[in-house]
């Protein structure tokens, strides 16, 4: 067993070395490649130039903490088997979901004919502008979503940490469960994200067309 714990922490030290090296490259190296992770596709040549992504960015916040609580959890007790849990499922689901509807609207868009231009084609505002922005300045439903993925990431992560109070050797600690209500709201805060991203871009395109009709 003393072998599966220093085999637990090893991994669990290399994870967060990696996510910190990652963080700290997105946050302080504008040009880096790893930029990719969280940004739009655009037009903007310069990859400083980029705006974030909303759902990229969900993606990889989730992504984290799953990982990082899953691999605390090996290294505090040595195993695997029933510590993911339907809870950390959905919650990873919701984020690739949201990330892959957000890429299938933007392509349609940005391959439509008929689309003049695309807010995602504007320069970066800075990120949590950019998250939160749609053509028309900060939207409510990107703003509640936004606030929803924080304040239930940070919960999360508290009852995790929670629970590793009484963790014991040889026994798994299964990830933090959500009712039903708070992974509806993260749900329906990202079904509304994706519901109204359809709509993102078409008062802009609208003016463009008409100022070239104008003209």
């Amino acid at each position: 067993m003393e072998t599966i714990q220093y085999l637990g922490w090893s991994v669990t030290a290399i994870v967060i070395i990696i996510e910190l090296v990652l963080i700290a490259n997105l946050i302080t190296n504008k040009n880096s490649k790893l930029q990719f992770l969280i940004k739009d596709n655009s037009a903007q040549e310069a990859l400083n130039k980029k705006p974030y992504s909303y759902s990229r960015s969900q993606l990889i916040w989730w992504t984290i903490i799953v990982i990082t609580c899953f691999s605390v959890q090996f290294a505090y007790t040595g195993e695997i088997d029933g510590v993911m849990n339907k809870t950390a499922l959905i919650l990873i689901g919701i984020s690739a979901g949201t990330t892959l509807a957000g890429r299938v609207i933007d392509n349609s868009q940005q391959t439509n004919p008929n689309t003049a231009t695309t807010h995602q084609d504007d320069p970066s505002e800075g990120f949590w502008m950019d998250i939160l922005s749609d053509q028309n300045g900060v939207s409510i439903h990107r703003f509640q979503a936004v606030i929803f993925n924080l304040v239930f990431g940070f919960a999360f992560v508290a009852q995790f940490v929670e629970s590793l109070s009484g963790a014991k050797i040889g026994t798994a600690i299964p990830l933090p469960e959500f009712g039903e209500t708070a992974l509806g709201l993260i749900g329906l805060s990202s079904g509304a994200y994706t519901a109204l991203k359809f709509n993102e871009n078409l008062g802009k395109n609208n003016a463009s067309t008409t100022t070239t009709e104008d003209q």
